[in-house]
């Protein structure tokens, strides 16, 4: 009698999909038709910032600006999100037909303990990114049931309803240079820069700004430089203009100052230097790793947003 060979399949391992590459490139498009897909001077409705309209929780840390970056570069007319199983049992019906979904990062703790339980325990715990697929609201099939949730969720919190109560900013200033002593602050001149060597921060006279939304913004990024003194965060520093470091420093601290601004209610309007910004984060992309790059900047980010709102200490 025959032996029947036995005969195995290979198991499929899951891979985690090309986001960072997707994400990269959609940036990328953004900046080259001259958008910077962070930009909004109005408010569109009652969304303060990228809010999942399913659970009425506000995205945090790294996916604020990603999530703006999607809802700029595509138009969205909104900052509300969801996953797609969260929208159909709010009954939303489907996504319309060429859509393509959007990515939010979800941060996963790897637990890894060496000889546990014992004197040499070593902790090698680490932290992997994964990438969830969300829908923003406009993506959706008009259905009476869409129009009834964005009637709800627009509420009072229609256009100009608000004023940004920019104190919060002037607190979260104050606060962080008095932790940080020796860090010198001034207005002067028509620039904006962080001398590393000084530990000084200059500010361009206020009255040289269009407003104080682009005051305040500007005022955030370049405490993003400063937060990398080597007493601070530590980061390299004092590279020269247009290299690749300079470029990624500019877009670690961009990415900051957008997060507190969004933290703080403070309006995102267009600072003097809003096109070197830009510059700065086109050529850190175009760099062979340069979706590797803008993922560990974002994330990165959040750490000196926190480091500069005082999150950290508590």
């Amino acid at each position: 009698m025959p032996t029947k060979q036995r005969t195995t399949t290979k198991s499929k391992t899951y891979k985690e999909p090309d986001q960072p590459n997707k994400i990269c490139q959609e940036l990328l498009n953004a900046i080259d038709k001259g958008v910077n897909p962070w930009e909004r001077e109005w408010r569109v409705d009652g969304a303060k910032r990228p809010t999942n309209f399913a659970t009425g929780e506000q995205y945090q840390n790294s996916n604020i600006p990603l999530l703006y970056l999607y809802e700029g570069s595509r138009g969205y007319s909104t900052s509300y999100f969801a996953g797609y199983k969260q929208g159909q049992d709010l009954g939303l019906g489907k996504v319309r037909s060429g859509e393509k979904c959007c990515y939010c990062i979800q941060p996963q703790l790897v637990k890894k303990i060496e000889n546990e339980g014992k004197p040499d325990q070593k902790d090698n715990s680490f932290m992997i990114y994964r990438y969830r697929p969300v829908f923003n609201l406009d993506q959706w099939e008009t259905t009476p049931e869409k129009k009834e949730l964005e009637k709800k969720l627009k509420g009072d919190q229609a256009p100009g309803a608000t004023v940004p109560r920019y104190e919060k900013a002037e607190e979260v200033i104050q606060a962080y240079l008095k932790r940080n002593k020796s860090l010198k602050f001034r207005y002067a001149g028509d620039r904006n820069f962080y001398n590393s060597e000084l530990d000084q921060v200059t500010i361009c006279e206020r009255d040289r700004f269009y407003n104080e939304a682009s005051c305040y913004s500007t005022i955030f990024h370049e405490l993003g430089h400063s937060s990398g003194h080597s007493s601070r965060l530590d980061r390299k520093l004092g590279t020269g203009y247009g290299s690749a470091d300079y470029a990624y420093e500019e877009m670690l601290v961009e990415a900051a100052s957008f997060q507190i601004a969004v933290k703080l209610d403070v309006p995102k309007t267009k600072p003097d230097n809003h096109a070197s910004y830009l510059d700065s984060w086109s050529k850190c992309l175009r760099l062979k790793d340069g979706s590797k790059k803008l993922i560990t900047a974002l994330t990165k980010s959040t750490a000196i947003a926190n480091y500069i709102l005082g999150e950290d200490q508590k």
